[in-house]
């Protein structure tokens, strides 16, 4: 049930995200505009990093991190920006002492992001209805080998440190709260290889994330300013796409980088367009409506063009459903989960066709 829930949110998490993305590369904007795409952008990517997170819980699946080289400071003031109205209407004051000299580190951003975000939530919950005017106080600092950030807050504290981070425990009132934020954030900082502690003060409780402090180790891969050219030109690719969104920003992307596309709404019009037409590289959805499937489209496809084999992208926003993990085990198919970024889209295709001698290297 989890995996088709989000199969369902993925296809139009990877609209409002792609979307975004090919905006921000083709549009003229004017820097309000682009800071409004970007928090669209950035919130596409945590509801995704939440799915994955539910999947994650539900079936045990490992999260993948994707690490920037990032200052802590500005991660912590974009996830204070997307909560700071809502702060201001409940009157509740943010003070913030914020370490000038905070060494930069590898994290993965939306993660992080999430985990704060997950905390001010907490201190707002905490302190919303308090006859108090609440304060929220963040700080970061650097001790040792570790990065240190706090969040502190005026509410009435921790009821029972023993369950704070177990998944579901919340002490809300029923319909006010999941009681995943806390227990999503621990792993997600343990996975950093971090910490994260509550505790109880004389005004009210404070969280401490601890991180450790990494060297730079991916200088020249998806690092935030760095913008790889693609040049796809004389590349012949079928696009096999049901979801109208996802189906014409990913063939807009593609044509501006010189590539000739091809899009097919299902697998049957893949298979007529095929028959005409020798493909270098068919993008295709695993999961298609209609009297023929994604796995169907495949299998055809190494029967009726066994050279297709390792010429093939498979796009699935329910890679965990016992079908789909056991089809792209077994075929060995490439495959790229929804939503992706439009960055690591034209890579896989990229080396795609490099490693099949289509492209040069």
């Amino acid at each position: 049930m989890i995996s088709g829930v989000a199969h369902e949110l993925n296809n139009p998490l990877s609209i409002i995200l792609n979307t975004g993305e090919l905006m921000m590369m083709r549009e003229k904007l004017s820097k309000s505009a682009t800071n409004r795409l970007q928090h669209i952008i950035d919130a596409s990517q945590r509801c995704a990093h939440i799915v994955e997170n539910l999947l994650k819980s539900a079936t045990k699946r490992k999260t993948v991190r994707k690490e920037q080289y990032i200052c802590i400071n500005e991660v912590l003031k974009d996830a204070l920006a997307l909560k700071l109205h809502e702060l201001r209407v409940s009157n509740i004051k943010v003070e913030q002492s914020l370490s000038q000299n905070l060494p930069m580190t590898m994290v993965d951003r939306i993660q992080l992001m999430q985990v704060f975000i997950n905390l001010i939530n907490n201190a707002y919950d905490a302190m919303k209805n308090s006859s108090e005017r609440g304060i929220l106080t963040l700080r970061t600092s650097r001790k040792g080998g570790e990065i240190v950030i706090e969040f502190e807050d005026n509410g009435p504290g921790i009821q029972d440190q023993e369950k704070l981070f177990t998944p579901f425990y919340t002490t809300k009132d029923v319909g006010k709260g999941t009681g995943l934020g806390l227990a999503v954030s621990y792993g997600i900082i343990k996975e950093h290889g971090g910490t994260i502690i509550g505790n109880n003060t004389q005004k009210g409780a404070v969280f401490t994330v601890m991180l450790p402090i990494k060297e730079q180790t991916n200088k020249d891969i998806n690092l935030p300013g760095i913008k790889r050219e693609y040049n796809f030109k004389g590349l012949h690719l079928l696009l096999v796409e049901d979801e109208v969104g996802i189906a014409e920003s990913c063939a807009e992307l593609l044509t501006t980088k010189g590539c000739h596309v091809t899009s097919a709404s299902s697998a049957k019009d893949a298979v007529t367009a095929i028959q005409k037409d020798p493909f270098d590289i068919v993008v295709m959805d695993l999961k298609m409506p209609g009297e023929m499937s994604g796995i169907q489209l495949y299998e055809w496809m190494m029967s009726y063009r066994p050279a297709m084999k390792g010429k093939i992208i498979l796009m699935t926003g329910d890679v965990l459903s016992p079908e789909s993990s056991v089809f792209i085990e077994m075929s060995k198919a490439d495959f790229i989960s929804k939503p992706f970024h439009f960055n690591d889209f034209l890579e896989k295709i990229d080396q795609m066709a490099k490693n099949n001698g289509i492209l040069k290297s």
